[in-house]
């Protein structure tokens, strides 16, 4: 589980300086601009974009507002958006370190990986001390499995900012990705800590204690994680596998009712339907089991966890027997 691969990037804010410092609507910008980072800092998105189009009313040539409002449509999934106020405030300023940095995180959420460490390497030539940046980047390495680079820029960002949450979180998902679980949990720990809603840093924690047989923090983990996003299927399903890896009768229906809820927001989820199946079978259900677990084959028959779950309930008999009926 990469960092890049979670998802759209987490949020740290570029700082960076509105232009035209002596016009007389400078004031007005740097005032929007600094409100519109509280405001992205805290989630509020569309309050970001809004405070920043405020302040590219004021100075048209704001190539901090352009930056901050860039990365706050990332945010909000408009990445065409976001493309173009990072392209426009590079064209304002090639030599501004945050519009380099921003045009890297809107590449690197269209997935052109090396696009985005080109642009990131360069705001790093401009301002070798951005704690943000050796963040992005770090994710960048980490979707191109440079997983021991993305550590490094990890761990000199977190030597330059200690309480930056980010950068504790990416280097705990490029440990996961080279299963330092124990480290990756100690990472993902210290970002909770310092900001609790950084999803992405439960989700890598999850992933952890669930493969180090932590089921009930990976249980807990994944709950939180349900709190900021209730149709994430993928979450619904950790949790179900860690309850039916618990194993007791309650986790198994708990887990059952969790796959549940994953297919009523994707019925073609195939993970969901071998969970499903499996708590079934250990509940006894042979004939719900082998329903779910033919469905399973039937949606992804080559995913190697997905054939392994269907391969146990075989061994047990239970396909084996559907397929003679």
């Amino acid at each position: 589980m990469g960092s890049g691969a979670n998802s759209k990037p987490q949020t740290a804010v570029f700082h960076g300086t509105p232009t035209k410092k002596g016009g007389p609507n400078y004031a007005n910008s740097a005032s929007s601009v600094a409100a519109a980072r509280d405001r992205l800092t805290q989630g509020d998105y569309s309050g970001a974009i809004a405070l920043c189009t405020e302040a590219l009313k004021a100075d048209q040539q704001c190539v901090a507002a352009l930056c901050v409002r860039s990365q706050a449509k990332v945010l909000e999934d408009d990445l065409l958006g976001a493309q173009k106020d990072a392209q426009l405030a590079v064209s304002l300023d090639g030599k501004s370190a945050p519009a380099r940095a921003a045009l890297g995180v809107v590449k690197l959420a269209l997935k052109d990986t090396g696009g985005a460490i080109i642009d990131l390497n360069e705001a790093l030539l401009l301002d070798p001390d951005d704690a943000d940046t050796l963040a992005r980047r770090a994710e960048a390495h980490s979707c191109v499995g440079d997983y021991h680079r993305a550590i490094e820029d990890c761990t000199r960002a977190i030597d330059l900012d200690t309480n930056f949450a980010l950068a504790w979180c990416n280097r705990g998902a490029a440990r996961l990705d080279i299963r330092q679980d124990d480290a990756a949990i100690a990472d993902c720990t210290t970002a909770i800590a310092l900001n609790p809603r950084l999803k992405v840093a439960w989700a890598i924690r999850a992933t952890a204690r669930l493969r180090k047989c932590d089921y009930g923090g990976a249980v807990a983990d994944s709950s939180e994680e349900l709190f900021f996003d209730a149709r994430d299927i993928s979450v619904w399903c950790r949790r179900a596998r860690a309850l039916l890896q618990r194993g007791t009768r309650e986790d198994c229906e708990a887990s059952i009712s969790d796959c549940s809820e994953a297919l009523t927001l994707d019925n073609g989820y195939a993970s969901a339907w071998a969970i499903r199946g499996l708590a079934k079978y250990k509940l006894g259900d042979v004939n719900g089991a082998v329903e779910d677990c033919l469905e399973t084959i039937r949606l992804d028959p080559f995913q190697e966890p997905l054939v392994l779950d269907v391969l146990n309930l075989e061994r047990s008999g239970v396909l084996k027997a559907a397929c003679e009926s």
